[in-house]
């Protein structure tokens, strides 16, 4: 479970794959809540979110539609949701009520009306039972096909011998 901090260090595309997924078991699932925006602004940010946090600072927070891309990039984990929290102003609520310095901050933002650009987000992925995923393209006779394959035994191999696959951690 990832509350309030995935959006830091997962906005790579690889990340979940690589550096997630691993300690997961076979067809557990990964949570994931995160502040977020109810449409992206990055190209005109509101001077209400100005009064808490830097262009810089909200550069880590997207709206549904960006962290849907990102995380369906992932060839270990089906998505299973990625949509706002329906406990929105209730987690913003909470968290503005925090006596820590981040919520201490974020209060004038807040205040001044911040929260119809903001949301909260949730993310579920359920990693896959397979160990390896790939795609081959053959042409014979000048017909043209893609085959997408994964194996759970080989994982290793072919992970050691090709970088020519996208793998994922083995399952066991």
């Amino acid at each position: 479970m990832s509350t309030d901090s995935y959006n830091y260090f997962g906005r790579y595309e690889t990340y979940l794959d690589e550096k997630l997924l691993p300690f997961v078991k076979c067809g557990g699932y990964v949570y994931i809540a995160i502040p977020g925006m109810v449409r992206d602004c990055h190209d005109s940010l509101p001077s209400e979110l100005l009064l808490s946090w830097t262009p810089e600072q909200l550069d880590y927070m997207h709206d549904v539609s960006y962290w849907t891309d990102m995380v369906s990039k992932c060839r270990g984990a089906k998505v299973l949701t990625v949509e706002q929290m329906q406990s929105n102003e209730e987690v913003w609520a909470d968290w503005l009520a925090q006596d820590n310095e981040y919520a201490v901050g974020d209060r004038r933002s807040m205040d001044a009306g911040a929260g119809k650009y903001l949301n909260f987000i949730k993310i579920v992925l359920q990693k896959n039972d397979f160990a390896f995923w790939g795609i081959v393209q053959i042409t014979l006779s000048g017909i043209s096909i893609t085959i997408q394959f994964a194996y759970a035994d080989y994982a290793y191999y072919f992970r050691e011998k090709t970088r020519a696959h996208r793998s994922v951690p083995p399952c066991s």
